[in-house]
């Protein structure tokens, strides 16, 4: 993986001569990769079954709030949808490829001169296409990290300017990932997500969150590589000068400090926490949580699980 940080660092170098550059604040940034400022460009970037999706509405809606200067109900007034959202990764462009099989697709599919510019193109594509929605963009998971896929677009998307991309780093403990993906491959019409309204859904989903079995001889292993890929993922971004916010989705949504969590998040789009509150999103848009939270009810073999995990760097998730 360093090999791909090297990649990145030496492209941006030898970019820098081919390109039309500004400098804003001392670091070298493309004049303007965008028409316009509006609507804001969004990358959210998260591994699979941690919380995308219900942070990708979280943050649609608090700018739908925003927009109208108050956190009031926004019926009567005219709703644009966010723009995009799609899940935007190798594995999902190419079915169930293999790695080398999904790289090698994308590869070809780009041509020689993209350079990196998928990402941006996309961005643009969503803003021409939503021209009225508060903000636009996919969530990216980046199981894959071949170089021309997500380095070169990384590079691209540290210069960009007027506006800057802005990036959203979500991260879900290993073990609730792990548990997350064995209920679905357990169930896999479960619906990923639940309204509040919806009880025959919010039923199945809670049967289905409570005595799950895991594989407890290969838990370790599992949770060491998510835990390895996500850490590269974040040093990446640091190194190539990526303007992100660093989001916890156990913090955001099980934890006493999910406001400071949620103003951090708000603060970084550029929104007025004090108008948009975590509680009166949630309510707005009808989440519904369905897991328990609590790994002796979740987790079917727990002490299995336990014994696996004591002494570990991982205990504390217990």
């Amino acid at each position: 993986m360093r090999a791909i940080t090297m990649y990145v660092l030496l492209y941006i170098a030898a970019d820098l001569t081919t390109t039309n550059m500004g400098m804003v604040g001392g670091q070298h940034v493309e004049k303007q990769c965008f028409k316009s400022s509006e609507p804001m460009p969004v990358i959210l970037m998260s591994s699979g079954r941690s919380g995308s999706s219900a942070i990708w509405q979280l943050m649609c809606e608090a700018a739908q709030m925003a927009r109208r200067g108050s956190a009031e109900d926004l019926a009567g007034h005219e709703r644009r949808a966010c723009g995009g959202r799609e899940q935007f990764s190798e594995t999902k462009q190419f079915g169930n490829a293999s790695t080398i099989a999904a790289q090698k697709a994308f590869s070809a599919r780009l041509s020689p001169s993209d350079n990196g510019k998928w990402a941006v193109k996309e961005l643009r594509r969503l803003q021409m296409e939503h021209p009225g929605a508060p903000l636009v963009g996919f969530k990216w998971k980046p199981y894959l990290l071949e170089p021309s896929f997500f380095a070169s677009a990384l590079a691209k998307i540290a210069r960009c300017h007027s506006p800057t991309i802005k990036v959203v780093r979500n991260r879900r403990n290993a073990l609730d990932v792990v548990l997350s993906n064995e209920k679905h491959v357990a169930n896999q019409q479960l619906a990923p997500h639940c309204d509040a309204s919806d009880q025959l859904c919010l039923q199945l989903a809670t049967r289905a969150s409570t005595g799950i079995m895991i594989h407890a001889d290969t838990l370790l292993e599992k949770m060491r590589e998510k835990t390895r890929h996500n850490d590269y993922v974040d040093t990446l971004l640091r190194e190539v000068g990526i303007s992100h916010v660093n989001l916890d989705y156990d913090r955001l949504f099980y934890s006493d400090r999910s406001d400071e969590e949620w103003k951090k998040l708000l603060h970084f789009l550029g929104m007025d926490p004090s108008l948009v509150t975590l509680d009166e999103v949630q309510k707005s848009v009808g989440m519904a949580p369905t897991n328990p939270h609590n790994h002796t009810i979740s987790i079917g073999n727990y002490g299995a699980v336990r014994d696996v995990l004591m002494g570990t760097e991982f205990e504390s998730l217990l």
